[in-house]
């Protein structure tokens, strides 16, 4: 076997984990979006994230810990 082949069948095989994942993830999200429930929202929403990150190896920050990492952050809703 040589090199090339090696290189060539790595190649392919990230595409397709990389193409799975995204596929993957959108799926995710669509389900997510046809929901009313929140809490099911936040935990398909964490599962795309999730998705996401073993997919493509980006990291997404949560909802949750984006509050953690600003204790003092007060969100108001601004009327228009």
């Amino acid at each position: 076997m040589s090199l090339l082949l090696i290189v060539r069948f790595l190649h392919i095989a990230s595409a397709i984990w990389f193409i799975g994942g995204v596929v993957a993830r959108q799926i995710v999200r669509a389900y997510a979006k046809q929901t009313d429930d929140v809490q099911r929202f936040a935990v398909m929403s964490e599962a795309a994230g999730r998705l996401a990150q073993l997919a493509a190896g980006k990291q997404y920050p949560s909802h949750s810990r984006i509050l953690q990492c600003a204790p003092g952050l007060h969100l108001k809703r601004q009327a228009f």
